[in-house]
């Protein structure tokens, strides 16, 4: 008769089709930083609806160090990326019209519609909260779990 098996650490790319001796938590929020879940003008809410100028572009995966929003700015900003400081909420590009330069940075934009804080903004850890149990020990690790452990901080 056989006995438990025993626990083995091995690297993600080695553990396809085993089984997980413990639970794992995620070591960070996702996302870890409030996240456009539209393309559209990252605002701070009550600045529309009017004309503001487009200080910047805040695209995914490419942070822009010193782009800062206020009640006066817009930043044009698309789906996944970071709000800039500042701002609090988005206004879907459905619901504005590019004025001068496109309606990109150094152009200006015309908000139509008012929108409350938070709006089309993912928070942070709104997907997982950091700690939140997302692998069971028991899981059988396929794809999917492979991917989340190929994650930085969770490489084991």
């Amino acid at each position: 008769r056989a006995g438990p098996a025993r626990a083995e650490e091995r690297s993600p790319a080695a553990a396809l089709g085993r089984t997980l001796a413990a639970s794992v938590q995620a070591p960070a929020p996702v996302p870890p930083f409030p996240a456009s879940m539209k393309d559209g003008y990252a605002i701070k809410a009550g600045s529309g609806p009017g004309r503001l100028p487009v200080v910047g572009e805040a695209r995914a995966g490419a942070p822009v160090p010193g782009l800062r929003v206020d009640a006066s700015t817009a930043v044009y900003i698309t789906t996944g990326a970071p709000l800039p400081p500042g701002a609090n909420a988005v206004v879907m590009v459905e619901d504005t019209e590019a004025l001068e330069g496109g309606g990109k940075a150094g152009g200006a934009v015309q908000i139509n519609a008012d929108v409350a804080p938070g709006a089309d903004v993912r928070q942070v850890g709104s997907d997982i909260a950091q700690g939140a149990e997302v692998l069971r020990r028991g899981d059988v690790l396929g794809a999917a779990e492979i991917g989340f452990l190929s994650t930085p901080g969770t490489a084991r």
